[in-house]
């Protein structure tokens, strides 16, 4: 009866440590957002556009660790801020290595902006409710080239993807979200003719030239055969003179 009962508390520990375990992994919630989506501008070739893009963690348990990558668009120079680096993090007693951009801890919305905001950081309205999402910025910075064409679109995509840690060495499966950049080469406005007045001139009197030349040989052929025609006029006539 005693050792019944003993597997059966030993049984029931087991158990109840087994949904402890269940409980914390299911708990365990990686959480990323971000703002903007969607980002456009029209600047000229040579210019250095920068777009800000900014992450939250309104939702998870834990720090999300973003990296963010191009996957679409043309192969212009481009560079992050922070850039994609290395990072140690002390997970549980363990000193374990992640790659990222940056590191987004759980936060919560607020009523009010502070007077002193830490470098890296923001905070944006909420969509939909009252009160500002404290963010941390990415700055993207894209170089057009200089003899980009004038006039032409040309589309971006770039991935954000979120890591966060559930022990050392493991990670919560990851969660991403994409932002749409579009530019538009453009330069200042100016109108002007494709040919000035002197290259005008210069065309009409080559063309007046051409017809003066073929003018000049048609004439002188019509005089010659007038002057033959006369020639032989006279030599016709001077025969009939002497037969009389």
């Amino acid at each position: 009866m005693k050792k019944r009962c003993k597997s059966s508390i030993i049984f029931s520990i087991l158990i109840l440590s087994s949904l402890f375990l269940s409980l914390t992994f299911i708990d365990a919630a990686c959480s990323l957002g971000a703002t903007p989506l969607g980002a456009g501008a029209k600047v000229k070739p040579g210019t250095e556009v920068l777009v800000v893009w900014n992450f939250y963690n309104l939702y998870g348990d834990r720090t999300t660790h973003i990296s963010v990558t191009k996957t679409s668009g043309p192969d212009w120079d481009i560079r992050y801020e922070p850039t994609f680096h290395e990072e140690q993090y002390e997970i549980s007693g363990v000193v374990t290595p992640m790659n990222e951009n940056l590191a987004v801890e759980n936060s919560s919305v607020v009523l009010e902006i502070p007077s002193t905001i830490p470098e890296g950081m923001d905070y944006v309205k909420h969509p939909s409710k009252d009160g500002y999402i404290p963010v941390k910025t990415l700055k993207i910075y894209i170089k057009v080239p200089a003899n980009a064409k004038l006039w032409e679109n040309f589309g971006f995509t770039f991935q954000a993807k979120g890591d966060c840690f559930t022990e050392p060495g493991a990670v919560i499966p990851a969660v991403a979200t994409e932002m749409k950049v579009n530019i538009t080469t453009t330069t200042e406005f100016s109108e002007k003719k494709v040919s000035d007045k002197k290259g005008i001139i210069e065309l009409t009197g080559g063309i007046i030239g051409a017809n003066l030349t073929t003018g000049l040989i048609a004439f002188g052929i019509i005089a010659l055969i007038i002057i033959v025609f006369l020639i032989l006029k006279m030599k016709k006539k001077g025969k009939t003179n002497f037969s009389y």
